[in-house]
């Protein structure tokens, strides 16, 4: 008997039609997929449905696959134990994967193959930093596409003929095979230093104490590029949204995913700047204090008055000697200065901040500067404790905290000195062809910041929004920006079109689009 074995489909319709129809030509007897049949790409419902018409389809549940409605059968103990998985069919057009027993066991031309459900550590970042973030799926929509987790029903022990109850089914712990499954896992267990083991939880936590509750992981967006019909590449995002009092209500991948705040604590940097003493001119000046600028005259013009205003010169700014972002801004440009850095209006606020509370100038840089120390104290108090603090690409710190920590700051400057300048003057911001510029044109009451390596940071309507794409692709910025703002009701679907799905080129046309998918789960 031929066998056909596919693995890591990962919501790829196209690839897998290609596969099947192959293993259809060479008249497979048996079909068993590895696992990882959704996540990632843009079809999972469609793969799902695909494998569910294959009457000989065996699999083997992946990382991936959790958001699959599922049966939940016991699978007790440690080590080499695995839960055999068969695709089916529910009423109503919904899919089921039923999982249970030992490890499957292959024999096809004299090759003796196992089956194992196993799940390799998590990687040495997440590993050390929180083990239980892979579990606490149940009882929550995955966020995947619409894709809705199903409970399993379960009669209640020892009492044939009664009302079934309905019962979350249980998940996977990473630090030990086959447990978390069923009615045969959900008891808790000693580990070695005698703390208990929640396997709702996954997570060891002494007797006595009450575990933090963290918030559940759903599918990342997806933003792919697509180039003359054919997908090329994509990016994935994790996004943040929180209420006023800080509660997480809607989010997408990992809301707690670790990211260095860079350019988009300026509006924060900002409002230190001003409380040490800084006297902005007008509007103008706080306005380019919180830019990431493109080096257009008018931008220069407004670092150039605050160095002015404060007796200082171009040679007070220590960031990078660049030129202009804008291109059309570079003809005539002779040499790179630091004025046309896109974060010297920060500087310069900074300066003339250290001018006037008499601190000194030529280290406003360093870590343990007075300002800087302002700074940091300012960025704890909103987004709690930071995880690390790195050196920005301009020279100063900043700091690394959680997606959802990191959306509390544009909510507290809510009221103050630089949202008010920002919405006034959304060209200095940014400036030409830059998303923030043009969202907070076309949206007035959207405030946004990005950063660097694919970063945004936005408030509207009460709310606090930060996300990221994970390889930091600004790229997918503005699809994934629009699109979370679209899902939460806030702008329209036909916002700011070249934004909201950029043209991809080949010879100076118009070939492909960037496009995003996925749905925000929601609390």
């Amino acid at each position: 008997m031929r066998i056909a074995v596919i693995s890591d489909i990962h919501s790829n319709l196209e690839a897998l039609d290609r596969v099947l129809a192959r293993a259809a030509e060479a008249r497979v007897g048996a079909t068993y997929v590895l696992g990882d049949i959704v996540g990632y790409g843009a079809d999972p419902d469609a793969v799902v449905a695909r494998l569910a018409e294959q009457p000989s389809a065996v699999c083997i549940a992946g990382n991936h696959d959790l958001a699959i409605p599922f049966e939940a059968r016991a699978a007790r103990g440690r080590g080499r134990r695995a839960a055999r998985a068969r695709v089916g069919r529910r009423p109503g057009g919904r899919i089921r994967v039923e999982r249970g027993g030992r490890a499957r066991q292959l024999r096809c031309g004299g090759v003796r193959a196992l089956l194992l459900r196993s799940y390799a550590p998590a990687d040495a970042l997440r590993r050390g930093r929180r083990p239980h973030r892979w579990v606490r799926y149940a009882r929550r929509r995955s966020g995947l596409a619409g894709i809705e987790r199903e409970q399993a029903v379960h009669a209640q022990p020892g009492q044939r003929g009664t009302a079934p109850r309905r019962r979350p089914a249980r998940l996977h712990d990473d630090r030990g095979l086959g447990r978390g499954f069923g009615s045969g896992a959900s008891r808790p267990v000693r580990d070695r230093n005698g703390g208990r083991e929640d396997p709702r939880r996954g997570a060891p936590r002494r007797a006595g104490r009450s575990a933090r509750v963290r918030p559940l992981m759903a599918e990342p967006l997806v933003v792919e590029v697509v180039r003359s019909g054919v997908r090329e590449s994509f990016h994935l995002v994790d996004v943040a949204v929180i209420d006023p009092a800080g509660r997480l209500v809607a989010w997408a991948g990992d809301p707690e995913q670790p990211a260095a705040y860079r350019s988009s604590a300026k509006p924060l940097q900002a409002r230190v700047s001003i409380e040490a003493g800084w006297r902005p001119p007008d509007s103008l000046a706080v306005a380019i204090a919180c830019a990431s600028h493109n080096g257009e005259p008018e931008h220069v013009a407004a670092v150039r008055a605050i160095l002015s205003q404060s007796g200082l010169d171009e040679s007070a700014l220590q960031c990078p000697a660049d030129v202009p972002l804008y291109l059309p801004a570079v003809m005539g440009i002779r040499e790179r200065a630091p004025v046309f850095h896109n974060c010297s209006g920060k500087h310069a606020a900074m300066v003339a901040a250290c001018q006037a509370a008499g601190w000194p100038l030529d280290t406003y840089r360093d870590a343990d500067h007075p300002l800087q120390r302002a700074v940091a104290a300012l960025i704890g108090s909103v987004v709690g404790d930071t995880q690390a603090t790195l050196v920005d690409g301009c020279g100063v710190p900043t700091v690394v905290a959680p997606l959802q920590a990191l959306a509390r700051g544009l909510l507290t400057v809510e009221g103050g000195p630089e949202a008010e300048a920002m919405r006034a003057h959304p060209f200095l911001v940014g400036g030409t062809d830059r998303l923030d510029t043009d969202l907070m044109t076309a949206a007035p009451d959207v405030l946004i910041k990005s950063g660097a390596e694919g970063l945004a940071c936005l408030s509207v309507a009460g709310l606090g929004i930060t996300l990221k794409t994970r390889d930091g692709a600004a790229r997918a910025r503005g699809p994934a920006v629009l699109s979370v703002l679209a899902q939460l009701g806030l702008v329209g679907d036909d916002l700011l079109p070249r934004h909201r799905e950029p043209p991809v080129l080949g010879g100076g046309e118009e070939v492909g689009v960037l496009r995003a998918h996925g749905t925000l789960a929601r609390a």
